[in-house]
């Protein structure tokens, strides 16, 4: 058997009463503070999240207002209905944005960067489909 023996009474060495707890404590400090200023410098800023859920007979919320700016929307098809296209639209103008749901997962996400106006977000064989995009100033 091994016996390792010292000379230094436990009492007497650094950071004897706090012992590995002191250590690991110390450690994970040191590891926060490295990954935290290193993912700080390497990750965008968050963008603005807006979900859109979808069943068969409504898109919730019925009503959306966000400021001007990049947006990161997450459309969540719940209806089962398939071959789903989501436009984006200026109300009562042109569509600036088309989404093809996907039937296999039933998720899209896309970022917009809208300018301030009201938009139409709804899907041209569904008619209940539908909800109002107000972006501010």
């Amino acid at each position: 058997m091994l016996s390792i023996t010292s000379s230094t009474h436990d009492s007497e060495r650094p950071g004897a009463k706090f012992g590995w707890a002191w250590f690991l404590w110390a450690f994970t400090a040191a590891l926060l503070t490295i990954f935290n200023s290193t993912a700080a410098t390497l990750s965008p800023s968050p963008l603005p999240c807006e979900v859109i859920f979808i069943s068969a007979n409504y898109v919730l919320p019925a009503q959306i207002t966000r400021p001007a700016g990049k947006v990161f929307f997450v459309i969540r098809n719940h209806s089962n209905l398939k071959n789903l296209q989501i436009h984006v639209g200026v109300h009562g103008g042109q569509d600036i944005h088309v989404a093809d749901i996907d039937t296999s997962n039933g998720n899209y996400t896309v970022v917009l960067d809208l300018q301030p106006g009201t938009y139409d977000v709804f899907e041209p064989g569904h008619p209940k489909l539908k909800t109002t995009l107000t972006i501010t100033k």
